[in-house]
């Protein structure tokens, strides 16, 4: 199992700008059909006055001794940089860095055998990020490789307010979209909520780790706080990549 290095309380304000990301409650509670997957306590710092956000970019960047191993990926396993992204389906700023940020990472790095892309869940917003997360383990169990076009179908679709990733609406999408994947046994494995356990897994690591926040970066173990940043991003990279040619 993944040992713990660091471990650190953070803090964030919701809803001001694009380059912030989507805050967990203080108490965090999953529940999936009346079952309870996980319930922990999440104790961050809360700060007041205009400085907040200069706060935030003060705080020393976590630090997590990775496993990786169970997780989706994408990219040459041989590849020096591991990226570990956390998000939630459900959070409007995972979805800028997957329309935005993330193309770019994967046609100069990821395609070019320089970077190993993983997701990690952390679905906390709503019963929609539960929902697709488990889906996307259910696609995982069946084909590691169907589960990239699941996580992008998703992204395509409309976010809103009410519940809309309903166990048929998702099946449907897997059905209609991944050929590669069984539609009966996706939807049989979303009623009987057959990968609970690898979504308590990511929950584990999440919690470990100190992560308040979707979506969270790390790159070689160290949480990347410009994830917004494309050409923030690419320095980072091109900054170890050089390092691990010396």
């Amino acid at each position: 199992m993944a040992k713990k290095k660091k471990k650190r309380n953070t803090m964030k304000n919701t809803q001001q700008q694009k380059k912030q990301q989507s805050n967990v409650p203080a108490i965090l509670f999953f529940s999936i059909s009346g079952v309870v997957i996980v319930a922990f306590l999440i104790f961050f710092a809360m700060n007041s006055g205009n400085d907040s956000t200069q706060n935030v970019a003060n705080e020393e960047p976590l630090e997590y001794e990775f496993t990786y191993e169970g997780q989706p990926s994408i990219g040459d396993e041989d590849a020096p940089i591991k990226i570990a992204e956390f998000g939630d389906y459900s959070c409007s700023h995972c979805k800028d860095f997957h329309d935005v940020v993330y193309p770019e990472i994967k046609k100069d790095f990821i395609d070019t055998g320089k970077v190993q892309f993983f997701f990690i869940n952390f679905p906390f917003i709503d019963d929609d990020s539960v929902n697709i997360a488990k889906g996307g383990e259910a696609v995982f169990a069946q084909n590691k490789d169907a589960f990239w076009d699941y996580h992008d179908l998703v992204y395509q679709q409309e976010q809103r307010e009410e519940q809309w990733a309903t166990n048929d609406v998702l099946t449907e999408l897997v059905a209609d979209n991944l050929p590669h994947i069984d539609a009966d046994q996706f939807k049989e494995d979303l009623e009987n909520n057959a990968q609970i356990s690898a979504i308590n897994e990511d929950l584990t690591i999440v919690k470990e780790a100190g992560i308040t926040s979707t979506p969270t970066m790390f790159i070689n173990g160290k949480e990347f706080k410009q994830w917004y940043d494309y050409k923030a991003v690419k320095e980072e990279i091109e900054r170890l990549l050089e390092n691990e040619e010396q």
